[in-house]
C-alpha cells in the first residue's frame, strides 16, 4: 500500500541522511527535534523529523557551501515528486518563513553553486 512505500521511504531517507550527517561530522543532537537526533529503535527514529535544527543545518550549510533557500526547494520538490506531502509542507513552511523574514535574498543566496 502506498501509505507503507511512504513510510519505508521516509525511514530509509531518514536513515542515510543521518549518516551522510555524520560524514560531514555532525554528531549526535541534544538541540530538541532534529534528523541528527540519536535513536534506539523504530518508533523512536519514526518520531524523528527529517529535518535539520538551526543548527544543525548551519554545519551542513557551511560543510556543503548550499543556500538554504536553495536546499529547501530542492527538498520541497523532491518531497512532493515521490509522494511525502508532510515533509514537502513543513520545507514549503520554512521556505514562507525564510523569504518573508528576509525578501531580497543575499548576493551568496542568489549566487550560490548547484550541488
Amino acid at each position: 500500500p502506498p501509505e507503507m512505500q511512504a513510510l519505508v521511504l521516509r525511514r530509509c531517507l531518514k536513515v542515510v541522511a543521518h549518516e551522510v550527517g555524520h560524514m560531514f561530522g555532525l554528531e549526535h543532537c541534544l538541540e530538541g527535534r532534529c534528523l541528527m537526533n540519536g535513536c534506539n529503535h523504530v518508533a523512536e527514529m519514526d518520531g524523528t523529523p527529517l529535518h535539520l535544527c538551526p543548527t544543525c543545518l548551519r554545519k551542513v550549510v557551511h560543510a556543503t557551501q548550499v543556500a538554504p533557500l536553495q536546499r529547501y526547494r530542492a527538498l520541497e520538490t523532491f518531497y512532493r515528486r515521490v509522494g511525502l506531502g508532510t515533509e514537502a509542507d513543513w520545507v514549503a513552511g520554512r521556505l514562507t518563513a525564510l523569504t518573508v523574514a528576509a525578501p531580497a535574498a543575499a548576493p551568496a543566496e542568489r549566487s550560490a553553486p548547484a550541488r
